[in-house]
């Protein structure tokens, strides 16, 4: 017979001591041969090691601060304790602390600061109390430490002090020597703070939240083509474009900074994967490479049989977009009302009656080739378009016939003859065109009037033009317009040009296309506005995806300030060009893509290389 009294009890095991059994014994198994402990480190599996604990923090914390902690690139791990503070022990606490800071700033003997300290505290308790008690907020106990891991003891020294620099803005670290090996069984996974009396501290929920900087600095997805390298991680950044929700993209950075060699990188991976590459080149930087790779390189000159597109060609198919919608529009008007922003271009100062004027001639034009909006364009052959001669001729007809129309044009004719007859820029824009678009790799070289500022606006408008009734008549398989030194079109005077680039930026992902803005001038970008939009910020904002590059430290405080990027001083400094630096800084910047944003390093691959650095076009033929 049992005697219950005299009958041993078990003692009862809860889950959460069960698991932890089960953690030791696995970490016994897996644990490294040897752990030595020395004065400065401790010793595992061949690594020197310190686990470093912050034992105290600054009144006013810093998301930021910790942030930075968070991203340093070095082999270190961030352990974070954190349990309820029961609320009768947080007032129990606080009325001492209080009655302590009472007695200092009454007392005698304190002096001010001592007093002005104690003042201080008070007010911080009273408010923690009057949180606790009367709006019912929780309180924590919160341990971080941070565990630092290299193969030598100089490396060990070096990573130390760059976290404890890093912790010094927000509080104070410490490398426990008579407790290291407890400290460093503190980091592992089983859930054991053997150090707890060093490190808890009270906080509450708002304090202990920015421990958490819920930010991501890792962009990689499964598929897609590769952007660069993280600087902060050293991982590849990867993007699968098709799984945006568009794939236009932004290039900002001056002259020198990695702009242009970011964007041919990017060009060559679009087509590697298939896409349509077509390039606005103003400065002839990539069509020599895009020849080699087996694409058209097209000139265009002032020269006799230059390269030419007819800028009255009228595509089989128009569109326009609406509130988000796509709808179709006569392929003629279209055409008309591109020709006019083309002309305001031509001759800024055109007020709204010759506007109206040369809306007719362009009408009464096409009538004289028996052209109107009944017309069928897939039955018209290039040939049977006008061409800039016959409007010249048009509107030199009404000097005898129509005079009071004749001198509302005047002036905007005398400017037409330079692009007509023997006029200097006529073999650019007067003519039939002789381009065609069948290669899927493209780079339209406009280098040749790139220091004349009219008629390079000019001939980029044209091509934008030409270029999105392509798009928008194609097949619908997946293309990129890349658009180098797209400030060239932002225009004051003629803000309708950036709204077209805007528009059509609008219009063509609806096809399929992803369209690139490169400026090094993101002031000149942002010039194009009216009294109700700015057009070159309405561009910049279409793009899910941004890379800016090192410029000068007023074009940072401009962009971050346009753009409400809200970068840190930090991250200011990171983008602002040295002269001396400038060759380390080139392909450095920050990666967007949408709220998400790397610091991101643009690297080419040994063949990119070969055909951007080494200009070696004949790689091709030699594999």
């Amino acid at each position: 017979m049992r005697i219950p009294f005299l009958t041993k009890k078990k003692k009862t095991i809860t889950t959460e001591e069960s698991y932890t059994r089960l953690n030791k014994n696995i970490v016994n198994r897996i644990a490294p041969d040897s752990i030595t402990e020395t004065e400065d480190s401790v010793i595992s599996g061949g690594n020197y090691t310190q686990t470093l604990l912050v034992v105290d923090y600054t009144n006013v914390l810093s998301q930021e601060s910790i942030q930075r902690l968070t991203d340093l690139n070095e082999n270190i791990s961030i352990v974070q304790y954190i349990s309820y503070f029961d609320s009768s022990t947080v007032i129990k606490q606080l009325n001492v602390a209080i009655e302590q800071n009472e007695s200092k700033e009454g007392s005698s003997y304190s002096k001010g600061v001592t007093r002005k300290r104690a003042s201080a505290e008070n007010a911080a308790a009273e408010m923690l109390l009057n949180n606790t008690i009367f709006k019912g907020k929780r309180m924590f106990l919160f341990q971080l430490l941070v565990h630092c891991v290299a193969d030598s003891k100089e490396e060990l020294e070096r990573i130390v002090n760059r976290c404890k620099s890093e912790i010094g803005s927000f509080g104070k670290a410490i490398f426990p020597r008579k407790k290291a090996k407890d400290a460093f069984d503190s980091i592992l996974p089983i859930n054991d703070n053997k150090v707890y009396e060093l490190t808890y501290r009270p906080m509450s929920s708002q304090a202990v939240s920015y421990a958490f900087p819920f930010h991501e600095n890792e962009i990689y997805h499964s598929g897609g083509k590769l952007r660069g390298k993280n600087l902060m991680t050293n991982n590849v950044v990867k993007v699968d474009e098709e799984t945006l929700i568009n794939k236009h993209i932004v290039y900002i950075g001056v002259s020198g900074s990695g702009k242009s060699t970011t964007v041919f990188s990017d060009m060559c991976r679009d087509y590697m994967l298939g896409n349509k590459v077509f390039a606005i080149d103003p400065k002839s930087d990539y069509g020599e490479a895009m020849n080699a790779m087996g694409g058209e390189w097209i000139k265009f000159g002032l020269e006799e049989n230059s390269k030419r597109i007819n800028l009255f060609d009228v595509p089989s198919r128009a569109v326009v977009s609406e509130d988000g919608r796509i709808d179709e529009t006569n392929p003629l008007l279209d055409k008309i009302a591109t020709l006019s922003i083309f002309f305001k271009l031509m001759y800024p100062e055109m007020d709204a009656l010759q506007e109206s004027t040369l809306n007719k001639a362009l009408i009464e034009v096409y009538k004289q080739k028996n052209i109107d909006q009944k017309t069928d364009f897939e039955k018209i052959k290039n040939t049977d378009f006008p061409i800039l001669q016959d409007l010249y001729d048009l509107i030199k007809s009404w000097k005898d016939t129509e005079k009071e129309r004749y001198n509302i044009l005047l002036k905007f004719h005398q400017i037409l003859e330079s692009y007509c007859n023997d006029g200097l820029y006529s073999n650019m824009f007067n003519g039939y065109t002789n381009v065609s678009i069948n290669n899927d790799l493209i780079d339209f070289d406009i280098s040749a009037v790139y220091r004349i500022d009219q008629v390079k606006k000019l001939i980029m408008f044209l091509l934008l033009s030409h270029l999105r009734y392509q798009i928008i008549n194609g097949d619908g398989s997946p293309s990129k317009l890349y658009i180098d030194e797209t400030h060239i079109i932002a225009d004051p005077k003629v803000v309708v040009a950036m709204e077209y680039v805007f528009e059509l930026m609008k219009v063509v992902r609806s096809f399929n296309c992803g369209v690139g803005i490169a400026t090094q001038s993101a002031s000149d970008m942002l010039s194009a506005r009216d009294d109700h939009r700015n057009y070159g910020e309405a561009v910049l904002d279409q793009a899910i995806q941004m890379v800016i590059l090192p410029m000068k430290r007023k074009e940072v405080e401009f962009v971050n300030e346009t753009l409400q990027l809200n970068l840190s001083e930090d991250d200011k400094e990171f983008l602002s060009l040295f002269e001396a630096t400038k060759a380390e800084q080139a392909g450095k910047g920050f990666y967007y893509l949408g709220n998400k944003k790397v610091k991101l390093e643009v690297f080419l691959t040994d063949l990119e290389g070969e055909l951007w650095f080494e200009k070696n076009y004949k790689v091709f033929d030699q594999m």
